[in-house]
Order: C-alpha cells, then structure tokens, then sequence
C-alpha cells in the first residue's frame, strides 16, 4: 500500500465528467432566467472578511465558517453564502445604484458542517437578491424567479414552505418588552413551545443576561425605573473614589441601561407563552393565516405582516401556484438571524434524507446593519447538487 498518496478530504466530493456536466446544465440553465429577468451577474471574492460573515449570520453559520488568518494577520474565511457579499459590493456601489437592483451569482460556497447525504462541504449555488423592492411586492418577485429557475433546471414537482419572522416581530413587540428582549426570543424560538426544562432554561438564560429581572413586578420596567431613579441618585453621590476605568457617571448610566432593556419574569414567560402558540400554526396555509391572525389581534399586535403574506398568497396563485404545494410553517427561520419577514425553502422529496434544493427570505436591515442605508431587501439560493440529484431522481437516474 502506497503511503505517499494524498487523498481527497472528508465530506469533500470530486466531480466526474458526467456530473459535472449535469451540474454546468442546470446552474446554465437557472442563471439564463435570471438574466431574462433583469438580474446582473456579480462575481465577488471567494474570501472575504470574517466580520462579513459573521456580523449578522447567526450561529448557525458562524460555527461552520473555514477561517484563518491571512499572511498580513487579517482574519478571513471562506464564503459560506454569498448575501453579504452581495449587500457589501452595493453598499460599496451604491452611489451608481438605481431605486431598485436585481443581481445574480453563481459558484461555490464552503460550510464546515453536515456529513448526512447530500451534504458535502463545498457546494455550488445559484441564487438572486432583489435590493430596494418592499413588501409583498418584492416577496412575490423573487420567489416567481426562484420557481422558475427550478421549472428550468428540470423540477417538475416541489412543495413550498413558508414562514414569517415579521409576524413574531410584530407579536413580541405588542407586549411592550425592550428591542434586546424581542432579539433574544426570536433567536431562541427552536426552545419555545417545547418542554418546561427547556423553557426554563431559557428564563435562566435571559435572567444571565440581564433581560429579565429576578423577581416578579407587575408594573412596566419604565415605571420601575423612575421609582428606581432617586435611589440610582444616591449611588451616584455616593461614588466618590475612582473605580478603575470608568466613572460614577458610566457605572450609573450602565446601570440604568440595564433596568430599562429588562423585563420582569411575569411579563417574559406571558410572551413567551404568546409566541409558542404564533410558533405552534402549521399546515394549510390559508387556515395557518386566519389562526395567527386571530392570535395577533388578540394581542393588539400590527396585522402588517399578516396582510402581507396574505397578498403574497394571493399572487401565488395568480401565478399557478397551488395551494396544496405551499406549507405554511410559523416556527420555520431558517438559520440565519438576518431575516426580518418572510423565509421559505423549497423540497422536491419526502423522505428523511432529502436536503431542501433552495430557499431564501426578506432582510431589510441588512444594508444598513453592513453601514448601508435602509434599504429593503430579500434574495434566494438554489443548491446546484441538490436540484440535480432530484432531476435524476425524477428521471429515474441514479446520483
């Protein structure tokens, strides 16, 4: 046995002649849509930034990032997506830029993670981003051009689901709770509406983090803090010597910062209580809309989310779109904390093992989190291996 040989590394794939001609066929294919549509290629850096990456992505990205240092000692990684690429190349250009801007991108993306089937760590996109179109209006033009990019590439059949974080933005919101306690709730939703241990945890969690107060009030946290702000005078007076690198006056506004974004346990675990039931809606679409409206109504919340994806659903259909293909799931986020209204995947197989063959959703603080301006924005990806395994699924081919 050879022991000079190198071989390829775990959960990387080589690509035949055959495969990889399959693959150039279907992304040809779906990026001719795209340009048919109006979408401009871009081509960015296959290394970028690690803060690029990680900024806004989430955990779920984050943790899977190929980083490393570069000769100069900037940390960089290789590109796990390629959204904030795109936003950052506007942002870069934006002087040019028109009201609205269609873009498109193919290549490979890296993600150290997933060794099920189907899942290797590099793996080729074909995707879209829509920039400067608000609301329903831009909802429904990408997720058209992602439909008919799959149609093109060969997918004859798949189901949609779809979720919307706007609506439980909508719902935290109603209950008066700090912008810092909305956040930690979205980014936990798998952990709501699951055991008590688990929720429980949760609390815990939010107490460590100075979002929730240790003991139970009944009044709003502002009232608290304005019963609270003789007392928070007396400390100030009472801070005479130096304490170490900040003064009486940071220690004091810290302090306050700290009681207006916490809310009393009372108050976190009834929103709590409210979300798991928004989170709980799954099935038929329609009736999954009437239930979380009703939902959000009781709680006095906004209906603008609600109404949005009800219009959404409504031209869904105008486009041909059956309602027995669209899965309305409200605890479905995807995996990235950037999403602001509507995420979506498509599936074109039932079974324990098949990967989703695309997906994407609606981040209108994108732009201006990377040092843009507020500008709306939702966007796509298709996973080329993906949609091709499933062509020869649905013709009898193996992969």
């Amino acid at each position: 046995m050879r022991t000079d040989l190198i071989s390829r590394l775990n959960h990387m794939r080589d690509l035949g002649p055959s495969e990889a001609e399959a693959n150039f066929n279907a992304s040809r294919r779906m990026t001719e849509v795209l340009t048919r549509s109006g979408f401009q290629r871009l081509d960015t850096p296959v290394i970028e930034p690690t803060d690029l990456f990680v900024r806004k992505s989430g955990g779920e990205v984050s943790s899977s990032l190929y980083s490393f240092q570069d000769p100069g000692g900037m940390s960089v990684s290789l590109r796990p997506e390629f959204t904030p690429s795109i936003i950052r190349w506007y942002i870069e250009n934006a002087a040019r830029a028109a009201d609205s801007e269609r873009f498109q991108y193919s290549g490979p993306v890296f993600r150290y993670a997933g060794t099920r089937r189907g899942r290797f760590r590099q793996f080729q996109q074909v995707g879209a981003e829509l920039i400067g179109v608000p609301d329903s209006s831009g909802d429904i033009e990408i997720l058209t051009a992602a439909m008919r990019c799959l149609r093109a590439a060969g997918i004859s059949e798949f189901t949609l689901r779809l979720g919307n974080i706007g609506m439980i933005h909508d719902l935290v919101q109603s209950q008066g709770l700090s912008e810092q306690v909305e956040m930690f709730i979205v980014s936990n939703l798998e952990k709501i509406g699951c055991d008590s241990d688990r929720k429980q945890r949760l609390l815990e969690s939010a107490i460590a983090a100075d979002l929730v107060m240790s003991e139970h009030k009944s009044t709003p946290v502002t009232e608290g803090l304005d019963k609270a702000m003789p007392e928070l005078d007396v400390i100030r007076r009472s801070i005479s010597a130096p304490t170490g690198r900040r003064s009486a006056g940071q220690i004091l506004a810290r302090l306050s910062s700290r009681m207006k974004r916490a809310c009393s346990m009372d108050e976190f675990e009834a929103a709590v209580e409210n979300v798991a039931q928004l989170v709980s809606l799954d099935g038929n679409a329609w009736d999954v809309l009437e239930d979380a409206e009703a939902i959000l109504k009781s709680n006095r919340a906004s209906l603008a989310s609600v109404r949005g994806l009800g219009a959404t659903l409504i031209k869904l259909r105008s486009e041909g779109v059956s309602d027995s293909t669209i899965h309305l799931d409200l605890s479905f986020v995807r995996g990235m904390t950037y999403y602001t209204g509507i995420v979506f995947e498509f599936l074109a197989g039932q079974g324990p093992d098949d990967y989703p063959i695309g997906g994407g959703g609606r981040y209108d603080e994108l732009v201006r989190a990377f040092g843009g301006g507020n500008v709306p924005a939702c966007g796509f990806a298709l996973y080329v291996e993906e949609v091709v395994r499933n062509i020869n699924r649905e013709s009898g081919k193996t992969s």
